[in-house]
């Protein structure tokens, strides 16, 4: 079965482009100057190959921030003035995306807490996707994944140099499903490499977005040890519920508010 880039190969040549007939490119003009510009095929391609190797599952290759419920319930807790700001997920994945250059500078990661099936692996996908879009780099592991990639690393070098060169490249990185790790028998091990990594994000200005099942904090500190948790305190943490009726007015957003001094929250 070919990959992806090679059916998209095989459409524009059997199947071609109604706007650019396959050759990717299309003429437009900027006063009477005549240039080309990338056709919207080519930039699909582009960004499905750039989706591909940042490890997107493709069952998340559709998510899209303007899909997203409105309708949905999500906050950002601020712990401050305990209270929870509503806030709607499409505004700030567009925000959060046109300010990763200044978030990287500050530090930004984003905590995504949310019950099974409310969408926190959607939302995620939807920004890395739109960041992968407007040309950042980034990685996608479940936290599952991202542990068996370390220790099929030991022995295979493939897997090493793909790691090796996402933590030279990836600008930003979705660490999913945190809590749904079998620790067992390697639990310091595990434990230790989390920390390795987080901390190593931390240090290197990568954001990175968590998302997790995990609702309490006692439960996270008794799981993970405080030096990790510690880290997590830096992100922005938002919290979603499932669809309740509630409708964020468009344009609603505290990111700003969180730019300033993102250490306080949670």
């Amino acid at each position: 079965m070919p990959d992806s880039a090679d059916n998209v190969r095989f459409l524009q040549k059997h199947n071609p482009c109604p706007y650019c007939g396959g050759n990717r490119f299309v003429p437009t003009y900027r006063g009477n100057i005549r240039y080309m510009k990338p056709c919207v095929c080519y930039q699909s391609m582009v960004l499905e190959r750039r989706m591909t190797a940042a490890g997107i599952p493709q069952e998340f290759w559709d998510a899209d921030l303007e899909r997203i419920d409105p309708s949905i319930e999500a906050f950002i807790v601020d712990k401050e003035n305990n209270r929870d700001i509503p806030v709607d997920l499409r505004v700030f994945g567009r925000e959060y995306v046109s300010k990763i250059k200044e978030l990287r500078s500050r530090g930004g990661g984003v905590f995504v807490q949310g019950k099974v099936d409310c969408g926190k692996t959607y939302f995620a996908c939807a920004i890395l996707k739109e960041a992968l879009g407007d040309g950042w780099s980034g990685a996608f592991y479940t936290v599952e994944q991202y542990l068996d990639a370390l220790k099929t690393a030991y022995e295979d070098e493939q897997t090493k140099i793909r790691l090796r060169q996402q933590r030279e490249k990836a600008q930003i990185w979705v660490m999913d499903d945190l809590g749904a790790e079998y620790l067992g028998s390697d639990d310091k091990w595990a434990l230790a490499r989390l920390d390795d990594f987080f901390r190593w994000a931390d240090s290197q200005r990568r954001l990175v977005i968590v998302t997790t099942n995990i609702l309490s904090k006692e439960v996270l500190t008794e799981r993970y040890h405080q030096r990790i948790v510690s880290i997590f305190k830096k992100y922005i943490n938002t919290f979603i519920n499932h669809p309740t009726g509630f409708r964020a007015k468009q344009g609603q957003t505290t990111l700003n508010l969180f730019l300033k001094d993102a250490n306080k929250y949670p």
